[in-house]
Order: C-alpha cells, then structure tokens, then sequence
C-alpha cells in the first residue's frame, strides 16, 4: 500500500473515528484502524461497543493495499506530524508514516482478524441536516442507563406516522419530541453511543440513506456521501407511547425569552434543585434556590393562571434551552404532572418536576 493524502483530511477524519475505538487491550480488533487505499480513496474504519464507522478519505492512491493499526498510537503520531501531506505506506511487517523527510513506523496488526462490517439495503433516507437537526434538538434527553442495555430509551427513536415523523429522545423523567414534516413510515432506533459520532457526520448535508439488517444482531445502518455508520440496536422490548405522557390541560401558563430563563438557570446550575414561585403577573416570577431559599433571581415574563409553586433540577431544563432564542411557553396543570415546554409547534418538551418536601410528605 502507498497513498499520499492532506493532513487535515485525515486528522478531520480521525477525530470522528477517535470517538468510535476503545481504549482496551491493544490485540483486540475494538483499538485498531483497518486502512483500505483503493479507487482515489483511503478507506478508514474503526469499530466499538456495537458501532462500526467506515469513512472515505480523498487520496492519491499508488498502490492499493490493506493495513490495520493501533488506533491511539496512530492518531498520536499523525499529529505530531507539521507536513501538509502525509504519506503511508507499508513495508513487510511495519506501516511507514512519512512527511517532510520524518518517518515514522508503526507495528501493523492482522488484516484477517478485523471483522467483516454489517451492512444492509438501505430502505428509506432523509435529509441529512433534518436528523442533524432532530439529533440537536432531542439527543440530550435520549437515555443513558448504562445498567441494563437492553434499555429502549437508550435510544433516539424515529417514529414514522406516515405524512409526518417525530424524532424522540427520553429517559422517562423527561421527554423531547421534534416534529418533521416530510413522509416517513419507518421505526427506527439510534443507539446513544452513536448519536456525537452521526451528528459530526451529517454536518455535510446531503441524504443520509438508513436501514435495518437483522442477522444474528440487529443494526441499524446509515450511509451518507463519504460515510457508513452501523449500530446494533439494544432493545428489548417497544418504544412506550410517548404521546400518552404528554399533558393535555393547563392551569398555569408561561410565557418566556428563553435566553431569559436560561440565563437565570444558570446561575443555580450547581444548585441540585431550583423552585419556580409563580403567581399571575405581567412582568416576570421568581426562581430560587431549594437549598438557600435567599438565593433567589426574577425571570421577566408573563404568568397568567392558578398560583404554583413548583421545583426542577436546573440542568435537565438547561439542556432544553441551550440554542433557543425566542419566547417559549410552559404549560402546568399542578406540581406533580409533567412541565411542557413548547418552543414551537413542532418542538417540545415535557419534564417531570422534583416533589417539594412538603408534597412528600403528604403521600
């Protein structure tokens, strides 16, 4: 093998893949780059905790050939390169690094012990910056619950409605739903141990073409312009109806900038719990400390509706702020129901609030 191809290219790459390999024991398969230089391309792909990425890097291929790496080692001498260009190339049992005259030799791994990678018949594809999109606006509340992986809300899930699709991340105490307007029919899960790897990946627009291959596991498989990314689905049982969560009433309404509330939450992100002191007003409500009551900050805003006094963690609404720079509104019926706020029609979220001392108490 022996390929000449830009640095950046490369390094841009490698930062994608870096998130994908393990950082293990260096003879697994799960810590090695697998290079493929064929057809004007160098074909890199790393695997992980059930993620298998394969991308396509422009290249000056003079050879064709197939090597595999330890990844971390690899990654920590391309960077230390200041060449422009670099070149790879491989000799008996070492892969050569050269740039500006510098060499460096790496040990090569057995090509025959990288696994062959899943793959599928793509059944549908999207716009790739609407599941960018969706991916930044519900990520954040997809579940982590790293105790049972067979966990579906562990999953960013896809939910086609036929004319329309919702893109839905929860992790049963709190629950983002994005909807978009484009005809869909397919359910679709998306591990969250892939979900900073995609949203990189599709930051170069285009279609992302998806589908599901069941064989001895099941992936989901998603492909755009210089990318295949398959990840196995852990899911043991069916998405929850979602939609049932979601509050219909209001007794009391906000009315927000967000920036405003985002602002305020903020400063009581170290704070563990954070009380919302509402009263129908026309200029704005109090939010305080649950810890230090006299740590407190005025939100401007409008409440209209029954007086409530009612507590969340700080950080999970954070979250759902962060990026919105308009007026939202939030919807509560009373202090042990579901909060939603909604950014837009298409757009919302709905939390649970933390039980005050004095709600405890009374169950």
């Amino acid at each position: 093998m022996r390929v000449k191809l830009s640095k950046q290219a490369l390094n841009k790459a490698l930062g994608v893949l870096g998130k994908v390999v393990e950082k293990t024991n260096a003879d697994s398969p799960s810590t090695w780059f697998k290079f493929t230089a064929e057809c004007g391309s160098l074909v890199i792909q790393a695997m992980g905790s059930g993620v298998y990425l394969t991308l396509w890097v422009s290249a000056d291929v003079e050879v064709e050939g197939e090597v595999c790496v330890e990844a971390g080692v690899f990654m920590k001498v391309v960077r230390a390169f200041k060449s422009k260009v670099i070149e790879l190339q491989t000799d008996e049992d070492k892969l050569m690094i050269v740039g500006e005259g510098i060499v460096q030799k790496l040990s090569v791994k057995p090509v025959k012990a990288f696994p062959v990678f899943p793959d599928c018949v793509h059944q549908c594809s999207l716009p790739a910056l609407v599941l960018r999109d969706g991916i930044g606006k519900v990520g954040f509340a997809v579940g982590r619950n790293r105790d049972f992986t067979g966990d579906v809300l562990n999953n960013l899930y896809i939910d086609g409605k036929g004319d329309y699709m919702n893109i839905v991340g929860s992790d049963g105490y709190r629950l983002a739903v994005f909807r978009v307007n484009l005809p869909f029919n397919q359910k679709i899960y998306i591990n969250y141990k892939a979900l900073d790897i995609l949203y990189e990946l599709l930051k170069v627009g285009g279609e992302v073409k998806i589908g599901v291959v069941e064989d001895i596991n099941k992936f989901v498989c998603l492909s755009g312009d210089n990318f295949k990314l398959a990840v196995q689905v852990f899911a043991e049982y069916d998405y929850p109806d979602y939609e049932s969560v979601i509050p219909s009433g209001c007794n009391t309404l906000i009315e927000v900038y967000a920036e405003d509330l985002n602002e305020a939450l903020n400063s009581f992100a170290n704070h563990g719990v954070v009380v919302f002191e509402l009263t129908e007003n026309s200029e704005g409500f109090k939010v305080r400390s649950m810890k230090n009551e006299g740590l407190e900050a005025w939100v401007r805003g409008r409440v209209v509706g029954s007086d409530l006094t009612i507590a969340f963690k700080p950080q999970q609404l954070i979250q759902f702020l962060k990026g919105i720079n308009h007026y939202i509104q939030i919807e509560f019926i009373d202090a042990q129901n579901p909060a939603v706020f909604v950014a837009d029609k298409n757009y919302l979220f709905a939390v649970m609030p933390v039980l005050l001392e004095k709600e405890v108490n009374r169950t």
